[in-house]
């Protein structure tokens, strides 16, 4: 049988460095892929920052310039345990030898020819710093880095419906909201019950199609931005035409979710399966002319 899972990457852009500074220049990989691919396994395992592993394997995918990574941290530990209803957990034992390592996968596609950088998020994996000191490693200095990509939200638009928000204030005292407004009623709902901290989440539950009230919502944002000091987060669950998903106020990193099906049993998710699925979701399903998007505004 098989079941379903969704993982999350994101987006970065590949930026060269030069004496220590960021350029607005793209960084091309495509040399350094080369060059690692002529490498032997062994000679590719590198300690950086306490994190032990290698690039595994590359393979260049579609018609398109697009290459997919598969980078392996090596581990000296398991610390995977099964867990069935309600028995005990269960530690996996995984025996080793002396030369050997548990090693735990992150993919990345590379499209060289606009720089984009679409990373697995995979726990206790290689993450995009990781990922940035290997490649550096190879080099006497410095050469490149990875810079988060952010999505355009227009929180503001006319044809944008919210459907929820979730909000966490600090130091309410001093967040001064609208007058007359319903978040103005909220903040001082709170203040009379003297509470310094807040969170405030509100929805429409599982109503189909039902929505918050637009005006009063656009009112609330715009108290949030200008009080962005008092503000520890702010995320709105928003629909239109275009898209919907859950959105940061402040810091919107852009992202995509990929589904894979993986086997029941096994749980595993093949390096080849999962960089056909992020291509796909970069190429057939259009986010390369949305992180595009984002880079150009």
């Amino acid at each position: 049988m098989e079941k379903t899972v969704k993982i999350k990457c994101k987006y970065y852009q590949l930026r060269a460095v030069s004496n220590g500074n960021i350029t607005e220049n793209l960084y091309d990989l495509r040399q350094w892929i080369n060059d690692i691919e002529e490498m032997p396994l062994d000679q590719r395992k590198r300690n950086v920052s306490n994190i032990v592993g290698r690039l595994e394997e590359q393979v260049v995918v579609g018609d398109s310039e697009c290459y997919v990574l598969n980078f392996m941290r090596m581990d000296e530990v398991s610390t995977v345990y099964k867990v069935k209803g309600n028995q005990p957990a269960e530690h996996v034992d995984i025996d080793v030898e002396s030369n050997e390592h548990i090693a735990k996968n992150t993919v990345v596609l590379y499209d060289a020819e606009n720089g984009i950088v679409m990373i697995q998020s995979n726990r206790g994996s290689y993450t995009e710093k990781s990922i940035q000191g290997y490649i550096n490693s190879f080099f006497e200095e410095q050469v490149c880095c990875l810079l988060p990509i952010f999505d355009n939200v227009n929180f503001m638009g006319n044809d944008v419906d919210y459907l929820k928000l979730d909000v966490r204030l600090a130091n309410i005292r001093q967040f001064e909201a609208t007058s007359n407004s319903s978040f103005e009623y909220l903040v001082d709902g709170i203040n009379r019950v003297e509470g310094l901290n807040a969170h405030i989440e509100i929805g429409r539950g599982y109503n189909r199609n039902a929505k918050l009230n637009s005006d009063e919502v656009r009112i609330a944002i715009a108290d949030l931005v200008n009080k962005k000091g008092c503000v520890t987060s702010a995320k709105f669950r928003l629909s239109d035409d275009q898209k919907s998903g859950v959105y940061d106020l402040f810091d919107n990193l852009c992202n995509d979710t990929v589904v894979c099906a993986v086997n029941d049993r096994t749980g595993g998710i093949p390096f080849e399966v999962l960089a056909e699925r992020m291509y796909d979701k970069y190429i057939y399903e259009h986010s390369r002319d949305r992180v595009l998007s984002a880079l150009i505004n």
